[in-house]
């Protein structure tokens, strides 16, 4: 028997540094959005014993994943031995784009695990298999692995992130617009470093996305309210993903805005004909390209 599983990319409409807290991470406030593209695929076969395999042979499968911890963290909160399953997934979203890939693929392993668990309640097997884990212990499972995490498994399209980005509060947006994003992937960046180089403001300010969005501007006021405290030195080492937002808005980009902490830069198009005609200039120079739309 196959399933199939479709993990999502994410791009941040905001994002603010605001402080480093006593525990050493540090406080943010962003708006994370779910788009169509790219996307992960993670297919499940049952039989056999557990394992994950990867289109990406520089993926590592073992521990070091994020997937595999998420399934031994569930393993262990229902009290259960791992499933036989064979997991493969298909890596479409690039690794280090700030999009958000590995905190994706770590979600669906959960509600993989989540859905494997509650078929065998259904089945009445009770006698073997502890109570369904409830939809906060899940989340808690989802933050303690990555801050990213419990959004994926949220299900919200769009959603206000603080804390670490594990608070969440959903948003519900109307956003007409086509996302091009775009990746070069010759740039690394550690999210540890990019974090390291910061010095947030001594009075942080955060964003009301909410109020926001009750009476949204055009997109092209955006970059007035909008911007991603990560870029300014992020550019200042990588003037190449500068380059990218500038051209962006060349061609056509309403707004436009590095993901993250990067590599990735996204544009928001009004006209799809732009992005389009975007989209074959970067991938001319070299660069992957994803065309998308925001899941709202």
């Amino acid at each position: 028997m196959l399933d199939t599983y479709f993990a999502p990319a994410k791009i941040n409409l905001g994002l603010e540094v605001l402080y480093k807290r006593p525990d050493g991470y540090h406080e943010i406030n962003t708006l994370f959005c779910r788009v169509t593209e790219p996307h992960d695929v993670v297919t499940v076969t049952r039989g056999g014993f557990f394992q994950l395999t990867c289109s990406d042979k520089a993926l590592p499968t073992d521990q070091r994943n994020l997937m595999i911890r998420a399934a031994e963290g569930f393993s262990q909160q229902i009290g259960e031995a791992l499933p036989h399953f064979h997991i493969h997934l298909e890596k479409n979203i690039p690794i280090g784009a700030g999009l958000g890939g590995g905190s994706s693929d770590a979600a669906t392993m959960l509600q993989i695990m989540q859905d494997w668990h509650s078929s065998q309640l259904e089945n009445n097997r009770q006698d073997t298999v502890t109570s369904i884990l409830d939809r906060g212990a899940l989340l808690n499972l989802a933050a303690s692995l990555g801050a990213d995490i419990p959004f994926f498994l949220s299900g919200s399209n769009a959603a206000q992130a603080s804390g670490i980005g594990e608070k969440l509060r959903p948003l519900a947006i109307k956003l007409e617009a086509t996302v091009l994003i775009v990746f070069d992937s010759d740039i690394q960046i550690s999210t540890r470093d990019a974090y390291a180089s910061l010095s947030p403001s001594e009075e942080p300010s955060a964003i009301d996305y909410f109020k926001f969005f009750q009476s949204a501007p055009p997109l092209a006021k955006w970059k007035e309210q909008f911007g991603n405290d990560f870029e300014p030195e992020i550019f200042r080492r990588f003037p190449q993903l500068a380059g990218i937002k500038h051209s962006l808005y060349t061609h056509g980009a309403s707004f436009a805005l590095m993901s993250g902490s990067g590599s990735s830069v996204y544009g928001l198009f009004e006209k799809r004909e732009a992005a389009q005609n975007a989209k074959l200039f970067f991938e001319g120079k070299g660069q992957l390209a994803f065309l998308s739309s925001p899941s709202l």
